[in-house]
């Protein structure tokens, strides 16, 4: 499929499942004003967002540093001026990079299961999912729906409230108390054995 096509999917799974969320709110991300749900406008607002999101670079983090945090550092653990500005400057690395790092997993996953019908839902574009896949048995339409996080305990409390009581699958790549990963349970939920910790980091540095 090309992003037209799968754009009409998402359109399609948006208005199937409009009441998906028990608090009734809309499907489609809509953060657009004065823009009616799923009009003309906001439609090709939405589809712009899904195709251009698909290149995306990192920025520099813009957030003033916290001075207390690194006050602390420096009298914790003995750094120079010197070193504390290095530990700035990395740190923001650090921090410009996690967006990357999200958008990078989700772009090789969609890489590998893209032939097998799921659709990557670029750009936000659907509340609290990342991926969905349309299939059918008999006159029925069942929608397989996902969202991915980099680790075990990168959802937040908002984030599980609004999945709660829905057929959204969550999944994790890395565990955050053990050198661990969650690959297993990818392979279940998208029917496909090919994805890997190691394919996934040469897919990185091949993007870097």
């Amino acid at each position: 499929m090309n992003l037209d096509e799968e754009f009409e999917i998402i359109k399609e799974f948006s208005i199937q499942n409009k009441n998906l969320f028990p608090d009734g709110g809309k499907v489609l991300s809509y953060r657009l004003k004065k823009t009616e749900y799923l009009s003309d406008e906001h439609l090709k607002k939405i589809k712009k967002n899904f195709i251009e999101s698909r290149s995306f670079d990192n920025k520099e983090v813009s957030t003033i540093p916290d001075a207390s945090v690194y006050i602390y550092i420096k009298k914790k653990f003995k750094k120079t001026d010197e070193e504390i500005e290095v530990i700035k400057k990395s740190h923001n690395i650090c921090m410009s990079v996690e967006d990357l790092i999200g958008h990078t997993l989700e772009e090789y996953i969609y890489s590998v299961v893209s032939k097998d019908g799921w659709i990557w839902c670029s750009g936000n574009i659907l509340r609290s999912i990342d991926f969905i896949k349309k299939e059918t048995e008999g006159d029925q339409t069942i929608w397989k729906m996902l969202q991915i996080k980099n680790s075990d305990n990168s959802e937040n409390s908002s984030s599980k409230k609004v999945r709660k009581g829905t057929p959204i699958k969550m999944w994790f790549r890395r565990f955050s108390k053990k050198k661990d990963y969650n690959w297993t349970d990818l392979h279940n939920i998208m029917n496909n054995n090919d994805l890997s910790e190691e394919n996934f980091l040469k897919f990185l540095e091949n993007k870097v």
